[in-house]
């Protein structure tokens, strides 16, 4: 299986992450005349500033909503990956999170709606259980219990 190797801008993690199967098809498809992919119109690497302006002008120029940023990649990739069932683990080791409280912040959403239905589900496929009806004289004896603490008594250090 092909990967593709990646440091995280953020966090400088460095990640090997796993070509998903139709993304292999296309790279093999893509020209192979330069090391990069993605450059710049003078055939340089992207700055990061630089492709995220290159981005924003894409953006507008399809006319997404303002809220389609770069940074939003990141978060929808998170989201997606939480959806799909994976776990805070798994997410940190495709997006480069260093905490799994970040990654909690991205997809809390999506964890609460599939254990949501995850529990929704699983009502339907259990057995119901009868609840026993308490004895008629439970609570009708007259009797008061009183919890008592225990209390150890000090040890008497001469035997």
């Amino acid at each position: 299986m092909g990967a593709i190797r990646v440091v995280q801008g953020k966090t400088g993690a460095k990640l090997w992450i796993p070509l998903h199967p139709e993304l292999a098809r296309i790279l093999e498809a893509w020209p192979k005349t330069n090391l990069m992919m993605l450059t710049s119109s003078f055939g340089k690497p992207f700055t990061p500033d630089g492709f995220s302006h290159y981005m924003a002008k894409r953006i507008a120029r399809v006319e997404l909503p303002e809220r389609c940023v770069t940074h939003g990649l990141r978060k929808v990739a998170a989201r997606r990956l939480a959806e799909a069932g994976c776990s805070a683990n798994e997410i940190a080791a495709v997006t480069g999170h260093v905490t799994l409280e970040e990654v909690a912040r991205y997809t809390k959403a999506a964890e609460q709606k599939r254990l949501a239905q995850s529990a929704s589900g699983g009502l339907g496929n259990k057995k119901r259980t009868k609840i026993p009806k308490p004895d008629p004289r439970f609570g009708k004896t007259g009797k008061i219990a009183v919890y008592t603490p225990f209390t150890p008594k000090p040890e008497n250090p001469l035997g």
